[in-house]
């Protein structure tokens, strides 16, 4: 079994992607680094792999060091560990009370460099984003703060302005092949895993460690959006009512996914040989059919994903997703 553990990820494997990015990587190395981050970025891009090895050098520890004292992890699962709640999919103002600002306060006594990194900071509760306003606004001497953001419109206005914003952008194909390139593997599994990953670091990992699981979503998502009649799309529904949460945020990702490729092709960021694994309907329409039926099929995921956060049952969500997709496709060539 391969197991990547990014034991061979480097912080110049995220430079030369962007200017931008590459300048907020310099001044977090050079120790010219502002006090608060607001780290936005496709999610599975490697910002939370990156922040953890720029917050490694800002408390001069080894880069890939794991459960460093100077550097303080907010999560729901680090939250809901350390305040004994139950699973919870929000972290609350308790997380900033009882754990953010005692870290803060007591390493001012040290005068030490720490980072408080939220990995989920679109989670924060809107109690818990207030609460946190004082402490990034105020922060101790030494202190940096990375708020990580799969989407920074969940995040209140007013911290958003307390934190300097930087993008973390895909990879692309080549970035990752050069670093899977590094593991020996075999030239099938790499080409696999970056026509899985779509230009995101974090799936390809999750591809090369988890191959058959892999594939088995990617069969899953191409099901999906293959759909030629209503009975498909009740069928597969029903199939998939009781999937578990990671594999709905996968079918979601997945078909997001796929769009992307498509929207990439047809505006010529991507080659052909990019959607030669997506079913046939999709690589045809990515050259015959105009740009905003995608763009609309991309509002449509989204959609369904704000109704699954609503408590929308989730066999209702794919109904008016994969419905809106068949309407949208039933004219393409097989």
């Amino acid at each position: 079994m391969i197991n990547l553990d990014y034991s061979k990820l480097l912080i110049d494997d995220f430079k030369g992607i962007n200017a931008s990015q590459d300048a907020f990587i310099d001044d977090i190395v050079n120790k010219k680094h502002s006090h608060a981050y607001l780290i936005s970025g496709d999610k599975n891009c490697g910002k939370l792999q990156l922040c953890k090895m720029l917050s490694n050098i800002i408390v001069e520890a080894d880069i890939h060091a794991e459960n460093n004292i100077d550097v303080l992890q907010i999560s729901t699962q680090t939250v809901n560990e350390s305040l004994g709640k139950k699973s919870s999919s929000s972290i609350s103002v308790d997380a900033v009370r009882e754990m953010i600002v005692p870290f803060v306060n007591a390493f001012s006594l040290l005068n030490t460099a720490r980072v408080v990194l939220v990995e989920q900071a679109d989670l924060l509760t809107e109690q818990a984003q207030n609460a946190l306003l004082k402490p990034v606004e105020e922060p101790q001497i030494n202190t940096v703060f990375f708020l990580l953001s799969d989407d920074p419109s969940k995040i209140i206005t007013t911290l958003k302005s307390r934190c300097q914003k930087v993008n973390i952008h895909k990879w692309g194909k080549q970035a990752i092949k050069i670093y899977l390139n590094r593991y020996n593997l075999d030239n099938t599994l790499v080409d696999a895993a970056i026509y899985y990953s779509n230009g995101l670091l974090e799936k390809a990992v999750y591809y090369v460690n988890n191959t058959d699981e892999a594939k088995a979503n990617q069969t899953m998502v191409f099901n999906a959006i293959s759909a030629n009649n209503k009975y498909d799309i009740i069928s597969f529904s029903a199939e998939h009512a009781k999937d578990k949460t990671t594999f709905q945020d996968e079918l979601l990702d997945g078909i997001e996914q796929v769009v992307d490729m498509v929207i990439k092709v047809k505006t010529n960021v991507y080659d052909k040989e990019s959607i030669e694994h997506l079913p046939k309907k999709w690589q045809w329409a990515a050259y015959n059919v105009n740009i905003n039926v995608f763009t609309n099929i991309l509002s449509t995921v989204a959609k369904a994903r704000q109704m699954k956060a609503s408590q929308v049952n989730w066999q209702a969500c794919m109904d008016y997703m994969l419905a809106y997709i068949l309407e949208a496709s039933k004219e393409w060539q097989q």
